[in-house]
């Protein structure tokens, strides 16, 4: 006789033990870690495909929530005639089958023409194809993922005394688990395991959570019914379905309101933290930790406090708490940028409270919104209801997280977008039942303490700081005159945070930063660094033609090819369309000329770039980037410097810059191991011997460096002639000598290299620079002399005479009154 398994799990009359909801709890909860993990591995490996734009991150944002509110909606079908844990174990082990096919599936559409013809597409169609190919690959999983949710409701409609309550709890374990996923994953899973790994761990989890599921199947209390489908439910009366319209639109509401925060949360925080992987997670796991805190204090709270009550001061609370904890943070810190401690670990400390403070109390209040909401939808199906509910939720998340990033914020700006948000949760709270005066009072004045954030006062762009003084939005402006000595002349509000054009108030020199604090460079006396980031590896290519720059910035660097009359093209890759547009107006200010026909510039990322193009350079330039932040941290990767050889012409070079004051001793050697790794030779160079800042370039070739010194030295005189060059520094071959450091090492076989799958860089920077390990002052002397002064200098061939300084030449520059 056969086995069969029998999904409905008839056979009701078979006594079985009951299912503690401890033993439920815990799969949720490991559930809810996967899922993170999931979300974070799964970005990482579609960002390398499609590129570390906003628009890509939108697509993935995109594909990942429609999969799941999918997902609700068939566990809300599912639930009708399904054992729901039986049900629920085999969504789980669906979503772990398919979790350990998409990175395969990945590596298979990269190695692909596909994303070749995808990118040659019509912006709009590009995006939208990306978003089918999207789905395609994680839909499966996502559907699955979603699927869950609904089964639970289910399962607690059989077997707790509180259904909705229990379903509370369970979701409230659910978002406790992706805290600690994102924990688990920044904290360390993601750079020691692996990218991809970190995601078949996942799977490995949701196995567990598969296969846990099936065993507590077995032992679960029967329900005392002929079969496993849910009672018939009267049909709905107009009031009910009057409730549950309310309820689905309170589920969005709270879904747009709580995602859009954490988008302008994350937001506000780049203004103040170096903006590492980590201080961004801790943005992220302080919302999941509320929102897990509120969904808990919910399910305490339904056997007393009706489902409208719970609504409306959840969402009062929430909106008001939203602008108060802004305002406060913003008048408490006047937006300085939050100083390193001690240590790493002190930083992290201290950016953890100031999150806490801002976000902890609104999460909690927005978290008690949705399970209050499944519990006031009314007298449908307990599962139904949390499916269509979840559903709209989900729709409304993701809509609002991308309407903050690529709407709100570009027509609002960041102080009314918050503003909006709250007054939108205060307005929401009245949709809770039938609205009276006392309520309506309740509202508007919740709407109210956001009008700092709305009143423009004054112009923020003003001068003078007794009238910033009077304008919350001039806030920022007034501390970066008093502070930094310098005036807002020009603001972009973007996608990836605020572009401003200033000028300082004691050079008048013109300067583009990034939220507040990260320079792109300046027209003072940078610029003659900043054109040597081109010179330099322009003047060791012996006849540069085609150039290719991975990032703008301020233009300084990639106008420094304009004295060169060997180049023909210049190309430059720049992530941020409104970089682009700050550049151009601080050239027109400052005297120069981006619009000469041999400048081409492109907006891409320029991983993505490479991998796309299919010209090639004689000298490609990587300019200076913040090693720790994710969406420049795999510029320092072997993959990245893979796709760059490949696109070198034969005697080709590559450049990386790198600020040394920004890395320690094991993040240089790890860049440099990793270069090394793909370019036969390697040599260092100093870009400016400075030792409080010193910059240094990485320059890969496929052979030896060769200098003609007569042929350089009639490119010198002919540099020295055009007054655009002016660098004395550079104003002849031995001078050009002089900055040679020595040759890199092959590395060992052994040797740990930064790559896609293992981002040590994007992890250990931020520990060093956090911790006062980075490489100036005393530890950039004890540096040179144990190991850089000892390089090797045979990767260079010098044709023709030439006075060499000793290597010992650079320490006196740079430490002239060391022993």
């Amino acid at each position: 006789m056969g086995i069969t398994v029998d999904l409905a799990g008839s056979a009701p009359e078979t006594r079985r033990s009951p299912v503690s909801s401890t033993w439920v709890n815990g799969l949720v909860l490991l559930s809810g870690c996967a899922a993170l993990v999931y979300e974070i591995s799964w970005t990482r490996q579609l960002g390398i495909l499609f590129g570390h734009t906003s628009q890509a991150a939108a697509v993935v944002l995109a594909s990942y929530f429609g999969g799941m509110a999918a997902g609700y909606a068939v566990g809300a079908r599912l639930s009708r005639s399904v054992s729901p844990l039986r049900g629920y174990a085999i969504a789980e082990l669906v979503l772990a089958g398919w979790a350990f096919a998409v990175p395969p599936l990945l590596h298979q559409m990269s190695g692909s023409s596909l994303l070749s013809l995808v990118d040659g597409l019509p912006p709009t169609v590009s995006i939208a194809v990306r978003i089918l190919l999207t789905l395609t690959i994680l839909s499966p999983a996502t559907i699955a993922m979603g699927a869950t949710l609904p089964l639970l409701a289910r399962h607690f409609s059989d077997t707790a005394e509180r259904p909705a309550a229990a379903t509370s709890a369970a979701y409230a374990w659910n978002t406790l688990g992706a805290f600690t996923g994102i924990a688990s994953t920044i904290g360390g899973l993601l750079v020691h395991l692996g990218v991809e790994k970190s995601s078949f761990a996942a799977a490995g989890a949701s196995l567990l959570c598969g296969l846990g599921a099936l065993g507590l199947a077995h032992r679960r209390e029967p329900i005392v019914r002929s079969s496993s489908k849910e009672p018939a439910v009267p049909p709905p009366s107009a009031e009910d379905r009057a409730r549950f319209r309310r309820s689905l639109t309170i589920a969005a509401l709270s879904g747009f309101v709580t995602l859009g925060l954490e988008v302008l949360a994350s937001r506000l925080f780049s203004l103040v933290f170096h903006n590492s992987t980590q201080t961004f997670a801790i943005v992220v796991a302080v919302f999941l930790f509320g929102l897990s805190l509120g969904a808990f204090l919910a399910s305490r709270l339904m056997a007393r406090v009706s489902p409208e009550s719970l609504i409306r001061y959840g969402l009062w609370i929430g909106g008001a708490g939203i602008s108060l904890s802004v305002v406060g943070f913003a008048w408490g810190t006047g937006m300085e940028y939050v100083r390193l401690g001690p240590t790493f670990s002190a930083y992290i400390l201290r950016s953890l409270a100031h999150v806490v403070a801002v976000l902890l109390m609104p999460a909690i209040a927005l978290g008690i919104v949705l399970p209050a909401a499944w519990q006031g939808a009314g007298s449908t199906r307990l599962s139904e209801t949390v499916g269509r509910l979840t559903l709209a939720n989900t729709v409304a998340a993701a809509t609002g997280a991308l309407c903050a990033s690529f709407v709100l914020l570009p027509w609002l700006g960041l102080w009314r977008s918050v503003g909006l948000l709250s007054c939108a949760a205060s307005a929401g709270a009245l949709l809770a039942g039938n609205i009276s005066r006392r309520r309506a009072a309740v509202s508007l004045t919740a709407c109210l303490l956001s009008l700092p954030l709305w009143l423009p006062l004054s112009s923020a762009l003003s001068r003078s700081s007794a009238t910033q003084a009077s304008d919350f939005r001039g806030l920022v402006e007034r501390w970066s005159s008093a502070e930094r000595g310098e005036a807002l002349l020009r603001r972009w509000e973007t996608p990836y945070g605020w572009i401003d054009l200033t000028q300082s108030d004691a050079t008048n020199a013109y300067r583009i930063r990034q939220n507040l604090h990260y320079s792109y460079g300046s027209s003072g006396e940078d610029v003659v660094r900043e054109r040597r980031q081109a010179h330099l590896p322009l003047l060791l290519h012996p006849d540069p033609r085609d150039v290719l720059f991975l990032g703008l910035g301020t233009g300084i660097t990639s106008s420094g090819v304009l004295p060169h009359p060997e180049v023909q093209t210049a190309t430059i890759v720049e992530l941020i369309p409104e970089v682009v547009t700050a550049a151009k107006v601080l050239a027109e200010r400052d005297g120069r000329d981006l619009s000469d026909s041999r400048l081409a510039i492109e907006v891409d990322d320029a991983r993505h770039y490479l991998r796309g193009t299919d010209r090639q350079f004689d000298a490609i330039v990587s300019d200076l980037f913040v090693p720790w932040e994710s969406t420049t941290g795999y510029l320092y990767t072997v993959e990245h410097y893979r796709a760059a050889r490949a696109r070198l012409r034969p005697g080709g070079l590559f450049c990386q810059w790198l600020a040394l004051y920004q890395v320690g001793e094991a993040e240089l050697e790890l860049i440099a191991d990793s270069l090394a790794s793909v370019f036969p030779h390697v040599t260092l160079w100093w870009g400016r011997l400075s030792a409080g800042r010193p910059i240094v370039a990485l320059v890969g070739s496929e052979e030896r460096l060769a200098i003609d010194i007569a042929q350089a030295a009639l490119r010198f005189e002919k540099l020295a002639a055009d007054r655009r060059f002016g660098d004395d520094e550079l104003s002849a071959p031995a001078k050009l000598l002089d900055l040679w450091i020595g040759d890199w090492p092959t590395p060992s076989p052994t040797a740990l290299l930064n790559t896609e799958e293992h981002p040590w860089v994007e992890f250990s920077c931020p520990a060093s620079h956090g911790s006062r390990l980075t490489l100036s002052g005393s530890r950039l002397l004890r540096y040179l002399d144990r190991r850089l002064l000892t390089l090797p200098r045979t990767a260079l061939q010098i044709d023709g005479p030439v006075d060499l300084q000793d290597v010992h030449w650079q320490r006196f520059v740079l430490f002239p009154t060391a022993p």
